[in-house]
């Protein structure tokens, strides 16, 4: 009876040296260890920045602080004047070296006239009724409204650049003693006057 040779297996697949095996282990433990210490530090970092934050409230606290401390030290800071209300505006114009007017709405603003009157520079918000006055670094400064870096940005140009400022100044002055001047006003009130008066005889 013939008998067939069977391969070995062990001469099919060679083994792994003991060497060889050691290192694949090592390897994976290392990768695996890496990925959970990746993991964890991930979850770790994010955890203590929603605790640390409470979710946004210490940014509202802090904010709160902020504005508490810049407003106590405005009103403790001796270089700075509080008044009350005072029809002697003239005078207190007359010894300001800048106007800031950071208004959030207005109508048609008199105390941008009085200002230009005065030949004081005026730096304004950029809304309706400062914009029919004033034309921004040609008549006066404005900048975006709530924006208060915007409104820095103005008045360190204002500090800096006198003599500029003064032109601009002086442009004010000009504009407000040919088109807003008393006289003027009258006439144009009564003209309207009289046109309404005129239309309503002919209806």
């Amino acid at each position: 009876m013939a008998t067939v040779a069977q391969p070995s297996l062990e001469k099919a697949v060679p083994k792994k040296t003991p060497h060889e095996s050691t290192l694949v282990r090592v390897s994976r433990y290392v990768v695996v260890r890496l990925a959970t210490l990746f993991v964890t530090v991930v979850i770790g970092i994010y955890l203590t920045i929603m605790i640390a934050n409470m979710g946004g409230f210490v940014d509202t606290i802090m904010r709160g602080e902020i504005r508490d401390r810049v407003t106590q030290s405005i009103i403790n800071n001796p270089a700075i004047t509080h008044i009350t209300w005072s029809d002697s505006i003239e005078y207190y114009m007359d010894i300001a070296d800048i106007f800031v007017h950071p208004s959030h709405r207005e109508g048609f603003p008199n105390v941008i006239l009085q200002a230009g009157a005065m030949h004081l520079p005026v730096i304004c918000s950029d809304i309706p009724g400062n914009a029919d006055i004033i034309q921004d670094e040609k008549t006066g400064l404005m900048f975006e409204v709530k924006n208060e870096y915007h409104l820095y940005s103005k008045l360190k140009f204002a500090i800096e650049n006198k003599e500029r400022t003064e032109k601009i100044a002086h442009a004010l002055f000009e504009e407000v003693t040919q088109l807003y001047n008393r006289k003027r006003i009258h006439e144009v009130i009564l003209h309207t006057y009289n046109r309404l008066l005129e239309k309503h005889a002919s209806t």
